[in-house]
């Protein structure tokens, strides 16, 4: 990891006065990581920055390029209108620490370097397991649980 952040090296953030769609595509990719699985460490930040590579990378349905695989709509729960994080989103210090932003920051980087492991195969989805199975993952085949998440492609 980085060096801590000093006043001459400020952790870069989201600008709070600007949607998500406004913000620069690291900063997208690393507050949907905060919001999706920021309680997760390493493994499982990347295992779902994998999951937003493979469908860039796949396309087509899931949308063309990191923005549009990200802004999809009901796609990333964390972005959703009514999801009780979703303000948070734009104040990620604000609520939480900025040792778990800058690792989001990080895998984020990662990611979009093309620099990630792949521990999730070609896995487009996940769901956390705090909450009943979706019924898409009947329909999918399971690769593997990571924290609390379960991955299928």
């Amino acid at each position: 990891m980085k060096r801590a952040p000093d006043s001459t090296h400020p952790i870069p953030r989201p600008d709070p006065n600007q949607p998500p769609a406004a913000q620069p595509t690291e900063i997208l990719l690393a507050m949907l990581l905060w919001g999706e699985a920021r309680g997760e460490g390493l493994i499982g930040l990347r295992a779902v920055a994998q999951v937003v590579a493979n469908r860039a990378r796949r396309g087509g349905w899931f949308g063309r390029g990191w923005r549009e695989v990200m802004l999809k709509p009901y796609q990333f729960s964390c972005f959703l209108p009514d999801d009780p994080q979703a303000a948070w989103l734009l104040t990620p210090l604000a609520h939480g620490t900025p040792e778990t932003w800058q690792k989001c920051l990080y895998v984020a980087r990662e990611a979009l370097e093309q620099r990630l492991p792949n521990m999730v195969g070609n896995a487009t989805h996940y769901y956390a397991v705090s909450i009943p199975a979706p019924r898409w993952a009947k329909e999918m085949t399971f690769v593997r649980q990571i924290g609390r998440h379960r991955f299928y492609e």
